[in-house]
């Protein structure tokens, strides 16, 4: 058995109990062997990949980074949920055992996302509704290598959790994520900013470092800034009329 297991993974060989569920808009559910634009590969047992249409993802991308689920281990789930947006390039890596991921609805994708399970069990990755993330944005939920009290050997660095992302959060261009990290809703993540601590208070903006809040009391959406200002002038123009 031991054996068939490491020609199963050396090779990559097919395996039972791998499902890719695909929830279409009528209410079925149709069972797959893959999906247009997403790269799936599996290399353990007993993982679910379910989607929820509507869902797109970009089929042509320069530098071969179309997006790709790379599930190492057994008994992880992902749940990709619906979205009226195109996804651009999601990337699922280093997914071991008994991990989950969930995308909330409508997550508006500007540039390549990796999450980054880092090779360790246990571990979770929630993404909230209505969310946006900029050009490159990676979620590490753990070190890779490993930092330990040189007199105990104590390990330091171990994680615990896994990633929590609220309903409404902006992530902007070239931030990161680290391990255990938890966000609140409609909150903004400033551009280049590594977040290494939880926040709890919504409607704020997070950056620096060592991060803190940068504002509070605000939100925000979609439209670009000339285009809300226009429409905020012309609201006011017609008060006036």
């Amino acid at each position: 058995m031991k054996m068939l297991k490491k020609l199963i993974k050396r090779f990559n060989l097919p395996l039972q109990n791998n499902k890719i569920l695909i929830h279409k808009v009528n209410g079925q559910t149709q069972e797959c062997k893959s999906y247009p634009g997403l790269s799936i590969k599996f290399k353990g047992t007993n993982n679910t990949v379910e989607i929820w249409e509507p869902c797109r993802f970009r089929k042509y991308i320069a530098g071969n980074k179309r997006s790709k689920l790379d599930i190492n281990g057994s008994n992880n789930k992902i749940i990709i949920k619906s979205t009226v947006h195109t996804y651009n390039s999601i990337r699922v890596i280093a997914m071991e055992n008994n991990c989950r991921l969930y995308i909330g609805q409508n997550m508006f994708q500007t540039g390549s996302l990796l999450i980054d399970y880092t090779n360790i069990d246990n571990l979770n990755v929630n993404i909230g509704d209505n969310c946006m993330f900029g050009y490159k944005v990676n979620l590490m939920c753990g070190d890779h290598h490993t930092i330990y009290n040189q007199s105990t050997g104590e390990i330091l660095n171990y994680p615990q959790k896994g990633i929590t992302i609220g309903n409404h959060v902006w992530l902007a261009k070239n931030t990161i994520v680290l391990k255990d990290v938890e966000l609140p809703d409609n909150s903004v993540v400033a551009a280049g900013t590594t977040v290494s601590k939880s926040f709890n208070q919504p409607n704020i903006i997070i950056g620096g470092s060592p991060n803190r809040i940068l504002k509070e009391h605000i939100n925000w959406g979609l439209e670009n800034v000339n285009k809300f200002d226009n429409k905020i002038i012309q609201e006011e123009t017609d008060e006036i009329e």
